[in-house]
């Protein structure tokens, strides 16, 4: 039998190795098992024990029995790194010995973890300095990223942890971060103990926090953390799938959630088919969802040790609210455009934490914890349509912000009169509404408020009574029960919802009401047998005067 060298194994098992790795930069947590097999840790065994300049192992274990404890010690990914390091056998000897017993590590945890730093590499290879260099610069191929579901992962940089996508690429941005879809490689998602079996298509949001902010915000990053946890489960609140920091010199926060198929913004500004009732009926359904999920987010939310969270969204727009695919199965039969939508990033926002002990509330405002995106332009508040404050109310302008919960209702019915809008006129329409906003508010944006004319205080925009009015008609000219359902929907806004005095404002509960009651009075009409106003004038006519 010819004599197995030790610099062909390596080098033979090294290729192996990069062969397998991911855009030829990453392992994954598969790799080295899959590589190292039985049969190969024997031939690394056996070319160690013939290689010159190895001290013999004092020990009687043989080549089966070092498999098998390579595979007890989980270690693989230890090997598999000295040998894509092209370290001698000598250093691989070293390690081996050590295995030899089975040493126990205190300072890696689980034995032999990656990545290892270089004062635990030198006292593992003897201050043997060029295995510790060579082992220290191969190991980030080695030290993929493993996300697991309801857990915030922290890793010291990504240089020296790979962050395990297959894909990555950007897909949007908001006020405080930018959105990417990413594929998770197989075995790098873990959800109640289980790896992904397969590629997970995900999105991820990117936060850059602010200079210190985690010294001095510590009461944020809690919240933040209890948030992000999973403790917010309602059908139209985005739930996250868990969390990532990468400490360094520029730390960052991401945020793990489902692939939407698309924000509303996107929907609402894409060219549409002529709407019939049934379609109407379903977008107010998917609206009635958003109200209960804002109303949700105000109720309060118990966390796991008893205390209680509020939140207020604070950003709420159309670009923040995710549209996926409904498979909910209530009384009504399923339809290949049903959609459920889906409040997001409300882990930025204003909390107020009640705490169980001692009956006290405190507010904190996420937003400190991070810094915003937006940039400081001199861009026209027209280029600026439906984006970044047209939907906050007037309190937003004024030094002291004191927002809460009420200006969450203002957005809402900033989104449903646009709603409305667009369901009538397409996004067209919306571009019409949004410049004539933009001429009445007075402001540099096309807000849906307007300062008075002496500057002395804010009212209602009036090209919004305007729209609607032109709304109600058009839907008069259509049906007669939708005119009084679509007047009864809008003029609710004006009087209890975009009012700029928040005291006067109602609740997210009382918007779902109302638009319940405005889809069910689409429900109920079998838009087959519906008569039109016209239609109905001129039968009976017809029937009473032949």
């Amino acid at each position: 039998m010819a004599q197995i060298h030790f610099n062909d194994v390596s080098r033979k098992l090294k290729g192996s190795l990069q062969s397998q790795f991911v855009n030829d930069k990453f392992a994954t947590v598969a790799t080295p098992e899959n590589v190292l097999t039985p049969d190969n840790l024997r031939r690394v065994y056996q070319s160690l024990a013939v290689s010159e300049g190895v001290v013999e192992l004092e020990s009687t274990i043989d080549e089966e029995e070092f498999a098998q404890i390579v595979q007890r010690e989980k270690v693989h990914t230890f090997l598999a790194v000295l040998l894509y390091a092209n370290c001698s056998a000598h250093a691989v000897w070293t390690f081996v010995s050590k295995l030899v017993p089975p040493d126990n590590h205190d300072d890696a945890e689980p034995p032999y973890s990656l990545p290892a730093d270089k004062k635990y590499l030198q006292r593992l290879f003897d201050n043997d300095g060029e295995t510790v260099t060579s082992f220290y610069q191969a190991q980030p191929h080695f030290s993929t990223v493993v996300l697991r579901a309801g857990e915030n992962v922290k890793v010291r940089n990504d240089e020296m942890c790979p962050l395990p996508y297959r894909e990555d690429k950007k897909i949007g941005d908001g006020s405080f971060g930018n959105v990417f879809k990413v594929k998770i490689v197989k075995g790098h998602f873990i959800t109640n103990g289980n790896p992904n079996t397969s590629d997970v298509e995900v999105a991820r949001k990117d936060y850059v926090y602010e200079d210190n902010a985690k010294q001095s915000f510590e009461d944020e990053i809690k919240a933040m953390a209890k948030i992000s946890g999973g403790i917010l489960t309602h059908d139209n609140i985005l739930q996250n799938f868990c969390t990532l920091e990468i400490e360094g010199t520029t730390p960052k926060f991401s945020l793990f959630m489902p692939l939407a198929i698309m924000d509303l913004n996107t929907y609402m500004n894409s060219d549409r088919n002529t709407m019939d009732t049934d379609a109407r009926r379903r977008l107010i359904r998917s609206a009635l969802g958003l109200a209960r999920g804002l109303q949700h987010l105000h109720g309060g939310i118990e966390t796991r040790d008893g205390d209680r969270l509020v939140c207020y969204h604070m950003d709420l727009k159309p670009a923040n609210i995710l549209l996926f695919p409904d498979e909910r199965r209530g009384d009504e039969p399923p339809h290949e455009d049903d959609r459920i939508w889906k409040i997001s990033d409300f882990g930025i926002s204003r909390v107020k934490e009640i705490q169980k002990n001692t009956g006290r509330d405190k507010v904190l405002d996420l937003r400190q914890l991070f810094k915003s995106t937006e940039k400081e332009s001199g861009a026209s508040a027209t280029r600026n349509r439906r984006g970044r404050g047209t939907y906050l109310p007037s309190e937003a302008e004024m030094s002291s912000r004191e927002m809460n919960h009420k200006s969450d209702v203002w957005s809402l019915g900033c989104v449903i009169s646009e709603l409305f809008t667009y369901m009538e006129e397409g996004s067209e329409g919306l571009d019409r509404y949004s410049k004539k906003r933009l001429q009445q508010s007075r402001e540099r944006a096309d807000v849906f408020y307007q300062t008075s004319k002496f500057g002395n205080g804010y009212g209602m925009n009036t090209e919004v009574h305007s729209q609607h009015k032109r709304l109600i008609k058009t839907a008069e000219r259509r049906w007669s029960w939708e005119g009084e359902a679509v007047a009864d929907m809008l003029e609710f806004l004006e009087n209890k919802v975009l009012q700029p005095d928040k005291n006067k404002r109602c609740n997210a509960a009382e918007v779902a009401s109302v638009l319940k009651k405005t889809g069910d009075s689409y429900r109920i009409r079998d838009p087959g047998a519906a008569v039109s106003t016209k239609k109905w004038l001129k039968s009976n006519v017809k029937r009473l005067f032949p």
